[in-house]
């Protein structure tokens, strides 16, 4: 049986994702232990952040997962996350600062994203065109984004052992909101 602890650390920031979930579960998940929420971005939304040039001329990869580090933010609370990226280019690991971009001292959104960390609790998938997506293993959090004819489709799989629903649905709702900070911004 899978060792569980109720409360979340006091130090949010560490190596591990201990502060990200609503749960710690000591054991990997694995495929039955992970859950499907299905959303999508509207076709206005997909538009801008699929535009040429913005956020200062940076991939959708890269404005995604700088929206997601915010959306983290705003939902459970400033961290760092040792991430996986599966995107068009190699899939690569990457530390992602998430914090709320908004602020005096916030930099572009770009800079929050760094190269190097590990093989990650967390992992981003984006293709420009991919028929669907099957649960990532041993990862805690997963969010396919694929593009269809006029909108970003997101699946967002999650271990419902760490998660409860309603911090995905309010992941998910954060996201679109923090898409449109990262491209104004």
């Amino acid at each position: 049986m899978p060792t569980t602890s109720m409360l979340r650390p006091a130090t949010p920031g560490r190596d591990d994702a201990r502060w990200l979930t609503d749960r710690w579960v000591e054991d990997p998940p694995l495929g039955t232990d992970m859950a499907k929420l299905a959303g999508r971005l509207n076709p206005v939304l997909t538009a801008e952040v699929t535009s040429p040039g913005v956020a200062h001329g940076a991939d959708f990869e890269t404005i995604l997962v700088a929206a997601l580090g915010c959306a983290i933010a705003r939902t459970v609370g400033p961290g760092s996350l040792a991430m996986v990226l599966d995107g068009e280019a190699a899939q690569r690991s990457i530390r992602l600062q998430c914090r709320d971009l908004r602020g005096a001292d916030a930099t572009h959104p770009a800079a929050v994203v760094a190269p190097g960390a590990g093989a990650g609790a967390v992992r981003v998938s984006y293709r420009s065109c991919v028929a669907g997506t099957t649960a990532p293993v041993g990862h805690l959090l997963a969010l396919h984004a694929r593009r269809g004819a006029d909108v970003i489709y997101l699946n967002w799989w999650y271990d419902t052992r760490s998660f409860d629903r309603h911090t995905i649905e309010e992941f998910d709702e954060q996201l679109p909101l923090a898409l449109i900070e990262v491209v104004s911004g």
